[in-house]
C-alpha cells in the first residue's frame, strides 16, 4: 500500500448515493404531505416532484462516479497527498511530522457497509473539516491508522518549526512516555447520570415543564371555577408527572448514546479517546500537539465540586455543529479533587491549580461602572418616551432588572478571575457561569500583556490576557478585575521569563 496510488473503497460510492437518497425521500415526503391537502392536482404535482427527484438522482449517481474517479492519495516517504476534485483540481499534501490528530469516525451508513472514514488533522487550517479523509473498508482503515501512527512517530520537527514550537516539541519528546495500555479512563453510568443531574440546561428544561403546566391549571381554574376542575388537575398532575418522566428517561437515553463506551487511553506517545454507539468515533492525539488543559465548571457543577477535562488540541473539536460529537472532551465529568489525579495518569506534564491571585472586592466598582452609565444614557430617551406613553413603570421595571441583572453577571465573573504562573505553567481562571480553569506550558505562550484605562491604572486595577499557540490562529484568554499590587516582583520575575 505505501509509495502507490490508491483509490478510495468502491463502497465510497454507495454511501454518497445512499445519503443522497436518504435526503431525496425526506423532501419529497415533505412536499407530498402539501400535494395531498389539493387531491384535484395530486398527479401533477406527484409527477413533478418525481421527475425533479429523478434528475436529482441522476446528477447525484453521475457526480459521485465522477468524485470517485478523481480521487486517490500516496503515502510518500514524508507526507501523505490526497489528490480530488473534477473540474477544479486540488491536491493537498501533509507532512508526517505535523500531524496531530488521527480520528476514525463510523456513521450510521458506515456501520452498516462495514465502512469507515480515517480524519486526519495538522492544525494548520481553522476548517470545519478534516484536512485530509480517506474512506475505505474497516480492516483497511485501522491498518491504515496504525502506519500513520507508525510514520508520524518517526518523524521529527523540520528546521522550519518556530523556536516556541520546537521548543514544546522538545520538551514533551524527552518526557518518557511509554506504553501502557492499562492506564485507562471510562465513562460509565453514574458519572454520566450525574452529569445529567448537574445539568444546567437539564433543570431550566423541567422547571419550564413544571410552569407550564402551573400555567394551564391557572387558566383552568378562572374559566371552569374551582368546584369543576379537581378531574382536570388530577389529569394535568398526571401529564405533568408523565412529561418529567419522560424528559428524565429521553436525557438519560440520549446522554448514554452520545457517549456509549466512551475510554480514554494511554498509548506510547499517543492518548487514544473511542466513543460511539450508531456513530464510532476514535481519536488519536498526539501528546506533542497538545497545549494545553482546561477544566470546566458550570453553576451546579461548582456547588457540588464536580468538573469535566478538556484538551486545547486543534482537530479535536473540529465540528462543533455536529450534536453527535463529543466537541473538545477529555474526560466529560469527574471530581474536582480528582483532576492531579487523573492529568497524573495520561499527562504527567500538566497539572491543575486553582490560581491564588484573585481579583479583589475593590475592583468591583471599577469593572461595574461603565456598564451602568451606558445603560442608563440608553434608557434616558427611552423613560422620557414611556412618561409621555403613560407606560414609565413598565421602563422602569425593566431598566431595574437589566441594571441587577449586570451587577449580578459582574459579581459572577469577578469571583471567576484569577490567575498564578510557576516555573513551568501559566494558571488561568475566568468565566461567568461557566467558570473555566486553564493550564498553558510556559513554552506555549506567545506573549502575555495588561489592558486598563488611566482611572483603574492610578487604582492599580488591570486585566491581563495571555496568547498562547493552540489553532492555526492563536488564542487569546483573558483575566479581568486583578489587584495590580497582588502581582509581587517574583510574579513579574516569572511572567517576564515567558
Amino acid at each position: 500500500m505505501e509509495n502507490n496510488k490508491q483509490k478510495f473503497s468502491k463502497k465510497y460510492k454507495t454511501h454518497r448515493i445512499l445519503g443522497g437518497l436518504i435526503g431525496v425521500f425526506i423532501i419529497a415526503t415533505y412536499f407530498l404531505q402539501f400535494i395531498i391537502e389539493d387531491p384535484d392536482d395530486f398527479f401533477i404535482y406527484f409527477l413533478i416532484v418525481a421527475a425533479i427527484s429523478i434528475v436529482y438522482i441522476i446528477i447525484l449517481v453521475v457526480f459521485v462516479n465522477l468524485s470517485w474517479k478523481y480521487i486517490e492519495y500516496e503515502f510518500k516517504e514524508d507526507s501523505i497527498e490526497l489528490k480530488k476534485g473534477i473540474i477544479f483540481k486540488k491536491k493537498q499534501v501533509l507532512y508526517y511530522n505535523k500531524i496531530h490528530a488521527i480520528d476514525i469516525k463510523r456513521p450510521f451508513l458506515s456501520l452498516i457497509l462495514n465502512t469507515a472514514t480515517l480524519n486526519i488533522d495538522s492544525g494548520s487550517t481553522v476548517s470545519n473539516s478534516a484536512e485530509i479523509s480517506i474512506y475505505h473498508e474497516y480492516k483497511v482503515i485501522v491498518e491504515l491508522e496504525k502506519m500513520m501512527k507508525e510514520k508520524c512517530g518517526k518523524a521529527k520537527e523540520t528546521p522550519t518549526e518556530t523556536n516556541e514550537v520546537t521548543e514544546v516539541s522538545e520538551t514533551l519528546e524527552t518526557k518518557e512516555l511509554q506504553t501502557t495500555p492499562d492506564v485507562k479512563y471510562e465513562y460509565r453510568f453514574k458519572e454520566k447520570f450525574l452529569s445529567l443531574v448537574l445539568s444546567f440546561g437539564f433543570w431550566i428544561a423541567n422547571i419550564g415543564i413544571l410552569f407550564g403546566f402551573l400555567a394551564i391549571i391557572i387558566a383552568q381554574i378562572v374559566e371552569s371555577g374551582v368546584s369543576e376542575i379537581i378531574m382536570r388537575l388530577l389529569l394535568l398532575a398526571v401529564l405533568c408527572i408523565g412529561a418529567l418522566i419522560l424528559l428524565w428517561i429521553s436525557s438519560i437515553i440520549g446522554l448514554i448514546f452520545q457517549y456509549f463506551q466512551y475510554v480514554v487511553t494511554k498509548d506510547g506517545d499517543s492518548i487514544i479517546i473511542e466513543y460511539g454507539l450508531f456513530s464510532k468515533v476514535k481519536h488519536t492525539l498526539a501528546y506533542k500537539r497538545i497545549k494545553g488543559i482546561s477544566v470546566h465548571q458550570n453553576l451546579l457543577q461548582r456547588a457540588f465540586k464536580y468538573c469535566s477535562i478538556q484538551l486545547e488540541v486543534v482537530g479535536f473539536d473540529t465540528n462543533p455543529s455536529d450534536q453527535d460529537k463529543v466537541t473538545g472532551v477529555f474526560v466529560p465529568l469527574c471530581k474536582l479533587s480528582k483532576v492531579n489525579e487523573i492529568l497524573e495518569m495520561f499527562l504527567p506534564e500538566y497539572s491543575f491549580k486553582v490560581p491564588t491571585i484573585k481579583s479583589e472586592k475593590k475592583t468591583y466598582k471599577y469593572y461595574i461602572t461603565a456598564p451602568i452609565v451606558i445603560t442608563s444614557l440608553v434608557f434616558v430617551p427611552v423613560f422620557i418616551i414611556s412618561v409621555l406613553c403613560n407606560f414609565w413603570l413598565i421602563a422602569l421595571i425593566t431598566y431595574i432588572v437589566i441594571i441587577l441583572l449586570i451587577m449580578l453577571l459582574t459579581k459572577l465573573s469577578q469571583h471567576c478571575q484569577g490567575i498564578d504562573v510557576d516555573e513551568e505553567n501559566v494558571y488561568l481562571s475566568n468565566g461567568v457561569f461557566h467558570k473555566k480553569y486553564l493550564t498553558i506550558k510556559k513554552t506555549n505562550v506567545i506573549s502575555i500583556g495588561k489592558i486598563t484605562t488611566t482611572r483603574r491604572q492610578n487604582n492599580n486595577v488591570l486585566s491581563i490576557y495571555v496568547d498562547y499557540y493552540n489553532t492555526a490562529l492563536k488564542n487569546r484568554e483573558k483575566v479581568a478585575m486583578i489587584n495590580e499590587k497582588q502581582l509581587d516582583d517574583e510574579i513579574f520575575s516569572k511572567i517576564k521569563t515567558l
